[in-house]
């Protein structure tokens, strides 16, 4: 499972933020380097600026100096210029080169993670949060990662400058005491909008979830047959207005701290004020006057410093959930590959042997489910060898996630799987497989194919070979055909996509194919024909068949009957027939629609 953090304060995410920033600067040294020159120049001026100014008032009431002093004021503001000028180019390359890092190693992680992790509402919670808008907030992040080595550079600047000036210690404790205020205030207002972050995002999820079925294709004939819309339409609204309430407590919230840190803010000038003219009038008449005007207006702008600083502090307190949820998907250790098998055959066209498949004592609860609520409870079965095993049983018997766990695609709980003597390495599959919700990959159909054992797309023959395998009529066609609308490439009907997933199935390598409810929408005739060459693949593989169209496992050569997770019966059509079990009842009510129409009553929910 994907480790996932609980409660965690914003202020956990700094180290994470510190790695990122060390994994960035060592995979993009350059754009690092520049803006990190430009944003320290452009900081360090500030300091500059009040000396100079002191130097320059001086020179004009004594007669003496103000020329020089001028132009080196003049070279600073040159300095200022440029920098402006260079500094948003080079955070652009910045941003460019870091969210191109991020992002790909974000989405490899998504591919990697276990298929039971999309089962976790938190992980997926996670998921969304770091990846929603990511090229976005990470363009903001690092602008706020420069903002605030920027405004470091300009307080630190500015206090040298008043120390040197002559402004002492108190002075600088004035505005230190009322920036460790505003940090304060600062770390509460970031602290209400990290919890306004976290009990929004289920909220979110579900208002797009609700508004997504308004303005989807795929939904939108059962919206109108069924007039959903008005329903729809409320619930959303519901998760909206729970959205903007919680928007509303969050700015009274900020209200109180933003108050209080602007009131200390002004006890702070007023204090400023007075020490200036005191270090004003200790300086002597010849440096009175430079010295009151450069420390009054280093404490106006050290005011707007800290504040940068605070506001800097702040926005990166802020984007601490986000730099949370990258974590775990960035700086996680990555799977090693150690000790997974290696792949069984020698693919479509080559020779391989049917695999054995060993289930002992298995047990399995997903992560949503309450406690007790197991889908799989101590199942136990032997495949032999280019057997054809059929999963039967009611909805929620455990017959899909029985078949995942022996692809390898979850983890069980308790007891074990192995495939041809090996346990499957969670995420690396031990077979190949047709699902009924299979993918309709909106790529060219040398993809669609060759997805099923990736370094078999360029082998044409082997492509070919495994379309009419499956029946399909693209066999002759041109493998470089787009399939799908969406980038006016050709639609298939049901019926043709799902040949186009048989084939991908059936160019793995592996000895095992698992047929999960793959022709649940196909018409009777389409279904007889794919089942008999989906069956046929038993002869140089081991096949298992999941279905509630009890007239394939009639077929198969042995029938495993699930109930609320657990294997009920086991044997050959003929014989559970004859046991007058769950099997039996099952075949006769669904026999009775087509002998004489349902009787009231036989219909068992299977």
């Amino acid at each position: 499972m994907v480790p996932v953090s609980r409660g965690a304060s914003a202020w956990d995410a700094w180290p994470s933020a510190a790695r990122l920033c060390w994994d960035i600067a060592v995979h993009a040294p350059g754009p690092v380097a520049t803006t990190l020159a430009i944003t320290l120049l452009n900081g360090a001026r500030n300091g500059l600026y009040a000396w100079l100014t002191a130097g320059v008032i001086n020179g004009l009431v004594s007669g003496h100096g103000a020329v020089g002093w001028s132009a080196w004021f003049a070279a600073v503001l040159t300095m200022e210029n440029l920098s402006w000028t260079f500094i948003w180019p080079a955070r652009d390359w910045l941003r460019d080169v870091a969210v191109l890092r991020v992002q790909e190693r974000v989405l490899r992680r998504a591919a990697a993670a276990p298929l039971l992790a999309f089962s976790d509402p938190e992980w997926v919670d996670r998921l969304s949060r770091a990846s929603g808008d990511l090229g976005g907030r990470m363009g903001q992040w690092l602008r706020g990662v420069f903002d605030l080595l920027g405004a470091i550079t300009q307080v630190a600047g500015m206090l040298l400058a008043v120390l040197a000036l002559g402004g002492g210690f108190r002075l600088v404790a004035v505005l230190g005491i009322a920036s460790l205020v505003g940090v304060f205030c600062q770390d509460r207002l970031a602290r209400v909008e990290l919890l306004r972050s976290q009990r929004l995002a289920r909220p979110r999820r579900l208002a797009t979830a609700w508004s997504g079925l308004l303005t989807a294709r795929a939904a939108a004939a059962e919206v109108r047959l069924f007039d959903l819309g008005g329903w729809v339409a409320g619930r959303w609204e519901q998760a909206y207005r729970v959205c903007a309430l919680e928007d509303v407590r969050t700015a009274l919230r900020r209200l109180g701290w933003e108050g209080l840190s602007t009131g200390t803010d002004l006890a702070a000038y007023v204090a400023v004020l007075v020490l200036a003219g005191l270090a004003a009038s200790h300086a002597g008449p010849a440096r009175a006057a430079g010295v009151f005007a450069a420390l009054l207006e280093a404490a106006v702008l050290m005011q707007g410093f800290f504040s940068n600083l605070l506001g800097a502090a702040g926005g990166m307190h802020e984007h601490g959930s986000f730099v949370a949820d990258l974590a775990p998907l960035l700086f996680t250790d990555e799977p090693s590959g150690e000790g997974v098998p290696a792949v069984r055959g020698q693919g479509w066209a080559g020779a391989r042997s049917p695999a054995v498949v060993d289930v002992d004592g298995v047990r399995f609860r997903y992560p949503a489910a309450a406690a007790g609520a197991e889908a799989l409870r101590g199942v136990s079965a032997r495949i032999a060898p280019g057997e054809v095993v059929a999963l039967v049983g009611p909805n929620g018997a455990g017959k899909s996630t029985l078949a995942a766990l022996i692809l390898g695609l979850l983890p069980p709980g308790a007891g074990s799987v192995r495939v041809d003597g090996v346990t499957p390495v969670c995420g690396q599959s031990s077979g190949a497989a047709v699902f009924q919700d299979f993918v309709r990959f909106t790529l060219p159909l040398r993809d669609n194919v060759g997805f099923g054992q990736l370094d078999r797309r360029e082998d044409a023959p082997a492509l070919r070979q495994a379309l009419e395998t499956a029946g399909s009529r693209l066999a002759a066609e041109d493998l470089e055909l787009w399939l799908g609308p969406e980038f006016e490439g050709r639609d298939l009907s049901g019926g043709e996509w799902l040949r186009v997933a048989i084939a991908r199935g059936v160019l793995g390598a592996s000895g095992l194919i698992v047929l999960d409810e793959p022709t649940a929408a196909l018409d009777p005739l389409g279904e007889v024909e794919i089942v008999r060459r989906m069956l046929a693949l038993g002869r140089d593989r081991t096949a298992i068949v999941v279905s509630h169209r009890l007239g394939i496992a009639r077929a198969a050569d042995r029938i495993l009957v699930l109930d609320e997770g657990r294997v009920a019966e086991e044997g050959r059509h003929a014989d559970l027939l004859a046991a007058g079990g769950l099997y039996a009842r099952m075949w006769r009510a669904q026999a009775s629609w087509y002998a004489q129409g349902p009787a009231a009553g036989t219909v068992t929910g299977d």
